[in-house]
């Protein structure tokens, strides 16, 4: 399958919420980015246009971002593009969801203090699909 990788900069704009599931945790939040440009007509850097967009984060990324991050903090998530749609009663909507492989903090704005997570369960070891850890 070939997806399509982004990688976002914005903030986090609520409290993300940890869910158990039966194929394992999933910790979801939603994020804004937004896109600032230099007017030289005013001699100022100027707001665009706002991305909206959903994060979800399997496996041993879903406890870290419950525990790292909370709502206002300024983070770089990278991951797969997707699309969430569903049926309403003013008929069919969608919006962009990124399924995270990464979630850090964005150190252009502040500073961390990173732990690292001596479980066994890393990045190159869980499966981005299921969010199930696999031997190495």
């Amino acid at each position: 399958m070939n997806d399509t990788t982004v990688t976002v900069v914005g903030n986090v704009v609520d409290s993300p919420r940890r869910v158990s599931l039966e194929n394992g945790a999933v910790t979801n939040f939603r994020m804004a980015s937004t896109a600032r440009r230099y007017d030289s007509a005013t001699q100022q850097y100027v707001d665009s246009g706002t991305l909206w967009v959903d994060v979800e984060c399997w496996g041993s990324l879903s406890g870290n971002v419950a525990a790292s991050i909370s709502k206002g903090d300024p983070v770089i998530v990278q991951g797969a593009l997707t699309t969430h749609s569903w049926e309403s009663e003013s008929g069919p909507r969608s919006k962009p969801r990124i399924r995270a492989f990464a979630v850090g903090p964005n150190l252009s704005r502040g500073t961390a203090d990173f732990k690292r997570d001596r479980s066994g369960r890393t990045a190159e070891n869980v499966d981005r699909t299921t969010g199930e850890i696999t031997p190495q």
